[in-house]
């Protein structure tokens, strides 16, 4: 299986897989990263305090505290490589565990590595698409497109049925143009039941057949 990473804006049907695109797995890698980017303040704090023209003299006068320092320090630093080496990690496992497809009957998506699972929507299917925007979203000019289905057989039940597909961590631009093509084709694709009247019977005179002689 080939997969492609979301980078023109121009929607072609294909049986490719297609991925988030690169600034979605920056952000993933950032939000896997968080404890290290905490420890690198740590690291960076300790670095301050020790070359400190305040605390100089008392470090230096301290064979004891400066070895105390140094040993946080470098304790903090290993830290930091491996939490951030598990981000790193952690992040392109699951950017790479989540992909989306257009094909000409539907729209699908693809999640995990190892042990996959398919969940395909046709087209009639599809109620609504929206496109959401976080504060930290809008940073990297990502956005959450959600597609909205419905039950739309059984009217009854239709608050019941109704379900969300969301793709988290798409282009902006992508996500619009996404939108844009699947409502076309909901639109297009939308099955409506055929009102057909009831054939009207046209009456008929009985015939009568006289009796020859």
């Amino acid at each position: 299986m080939t997969t492609t990473t979301t980078t023109a804006h121009a929607v072609q049907p294909s049986e490719q897989y297609h991925k988030l695109g690169r600034k979605a797995l920056y952000l993933l890698v950032i939000q896997k990263s968080l404890v290290a980017i905490f420890l690198l303040v740590i690291e960076i704090a300790l670095l301050a305090i020790s070359s400190s023209g305040v605390l100089n003299s008392a470090v230096h006068s301290n064979p004891t505290l400066i070895a105390i320092i140094n040993g946080a320090m470098l304790v903090v630093f290993l830290f930091f490589i491996i939490a951030f080496t598990i981000g790193i990690m952690a992040g392109y496992f699951a950017y790479s565990s989540f992909r989306y497809k257009i094909t000409e009957n539907g729209f699908s998506i693809e999640r995990g590595i190892a042990s996959k699972t398919e969940t395909s929507l046709p087209y009639h299917h599809i109620e609504n698409v929206e496109v959401e925007q976080s504060v930290m979203y809008r940073l990297f000019g990502l956005c959450d497109l959600i597609v909205l289905t419905t039950g739309r057989d059984d009217a009854a039940t239709k608050s019941e049925n109704e379900s969300k597909i969301a793709l988290s961590g798409i282009d902006v631009a992508a996500a619009h143009a996404l939108q844009e093509y699947l409502l076309s084709r909901a639109n297009v694709q939308e099955i409506s039941p055929a009102e057909t009247a009831p054939a009207e019977s046209v009456p008929t005179e009985p015939v009568h057949i006289e009796p020859t002689a």
